[in-house]
């Protein structure tokens, strides 16, 4: 089995986070993130530890289940991603419903993506990642803002076995914008495309909404100046 060995110290997951809260990240995105924290494990040598599945209570966040993912790590014969589960706002964003389907097969490209490395590194450091890029929904008229957080879940505490995600969609002034009422068929109508090829199309779009941010943070790095 691939190993992928975490070497969190006891106050470096803390340290993440204020990190990732002090770079401005969307009030959602900041609220997932402290909700997360607050479910470590707590107690003497138990610092380092991260939540697991269970302690995950949706009942808890309904705000925020819209805009959540949970995908569950397949470490062989490679590492892969599949969708558990998908809030139904974000669903919106693609063709099919992708729940029980790879990461790779509803985003065509992202292993090879900034999204695939950022997946990658949840699970070989156990630490937060969070990436934003500017988003023209329509030309001239709608400039957007797309953010996604990626938390990492470990049922032993250590071995990243789920990544806890968020995507928000916003305005400028931070007032989220609800996904496209079906942005698959838009892309669909506006290229007068049908059949698998739309839905190809439709999923590459997607993937670029998510998959090539220009401006990334990682709490297992320094953000760029």
């Amino acid at each position: 089995m691939t190993d992928f060995p975490l070497t969190r110290e006891e106050d470096e997951v803390d340290g993440a986070v204020r990190k990732l809260l002090a770079s401005g990240c969307h009030s959602r995105l900041a609220e997932l993130a402290r909700h997360w924290q607050s479910l470590r494990p707590s107690g003497p040598g138990r610092g380092s530890l991260l939540p697991g599945r269970p302690h995950i209570d949706p009942a808890a966040m309904p705000r925020l289940m819209p805009a959540i993912f949970f995908a569950d790590v397949e470490r062989e014969p490679r590492l892969r991603f599949r969708i558990r589960l998908i809030g139904t706002r974000l669903a919106r964003l693609f063709a099919r419903d992708p729940t029980r389907r790879y990461a790779d097969e509803i985003m065509p490209g992202i292993d090879a993506s900034p999204l695939g490395t950022a997946f990658r590194a949840v699970v070989e450091s156990g630490l937060p990642n969070h990436g934003g890029s500017p988003v023209t929904l329509i030309p001239g008229k709608e400039h957007l803002r797309i953010e996604r957080l990626l938390l990492p879940l470990a049922d032993d505490g250590r071995s990243v076995d789920t990544v806890l995600g968020m995507v928000i969609l916003s305005y400028e002034n931070g007032r989220e914008r609800s996904c496209p009422e079906s942005f698959a068929h838009l892309i669909r109508r506006r290229l007068r495309i049908v059949g698998p090829a739309a839905d190809r199309v439709a999923a590459c779009s997607c993937s670029t909404w998510l998959t090539t941010p220009i401006l990334r943070y990682s709490a297992a790095a320094q953000p760029p100046s």
